[in-house]
């Protein structure tokens, strides 16, 4: 199965790289670009694309009401958005709107190729708990909101790390006295609940965070490779900002 890939930006050489990406993967097709936002709504509306990868900034209508307004409609693409404009405030809305990842240019062209997959992956999850009577709606919060995040900074579900990162965020949420000291508190209580040791627990999150780093998912959030500490206390942050309770 093909993955159909729109993009929507006013640079020309970054959809021209964008292009020349996915050019040499088989399984994702380049169906369509444009530069203006109500423009592109109204082409996706009559061919349909799996991935969207969109700018904020768009005449028209800009990228984040473009992700708005398509996911109104029935299996609406998922959506990146790649942009050089960074604030919390439009992260946030773009969330909010149903963005799938979000990217900073300049971008690792080399990687799109698999955030891509990895999005139309969660997209095809989502469709198939909805056939099912479960649609993600239903999926507890919290849990939809770390999938998400892991995936923004770079952690496939595929990764041994993202797993134990998941489960020490459960168990941090639930109990924040856990993350005050890490070997006695939260990797003996996730070691456990995983059927490991605390020593590969730590060796398993190092090595999911050294990858996100060299993907390039954790540049603009922290500028270097964070501690495990660091990368916790940033996620549990961010899940209290996207799940408050």
């Amino acid at each position: 199965m093909r993955i159909h890939l729109f993009v929507a930006d006013t640079d020309a050489d970054h959809i021209e790289r964008v292009a020349r990406s996915v050019a040499r993967c088989p399984d994702i097709s380049l169906i369509g670009t444009g530069s203006n936002g109500s423009h592109v709504l109204r082409q996706l509306s009559v061919t349909p694309a799996d991935i969207l990868i969109t700018e904020v900034q768009l005449p028209g209508l800009d990228g984040i009401m473009l992700i708005r307004d398509l996911q109104k409609q029935h299996n609406g693409p998922a959506a990146i958005v790649c942009t050089g404009f960074y604030s919390q405030a439009c992260v946030a809305r773009a969330r909010a709107c149903g963005a799938a990842y979000y990217m900073y240019k300049p971008l690792d062209y080399n990687r799109l190729p698999e955030v891509i997959r990895e999005c139309h992956r969660a997209r095809l999850e989502d469709a198939a708990q909805a056939s099912q009577g479960q649609s993600g709606a239903t999926e507890p919060g919290l849990k939809r909101a770390m999938r998400a995040l892991l995936r923004e900074c770079g952690m496939p579900a595929r990764l041994t790390g993202t797993a134990y990162l998941s489960m020490a965020l459960e168990a941090a949420s639930a109990d924040p006295a856990l993350v005050k000291n890490l070997s006695k508190g939260l990797y003996p209580v996730v070691a456990e609940r995983m059927r490991t040791t605390p020593a590969c627990l730590e060796r398993a999150l190092r090595n999911a965070i050294y990858a996100a780093c060299e993907r390039g998912g954790l540049d603009a959030r922290f500028g270097h490779c964070p501690t495990n500490r660091e990368f916790i206390l940033y996620l549990l942050d961010e899940l209290a900002l996207r799940c408050p309770r």
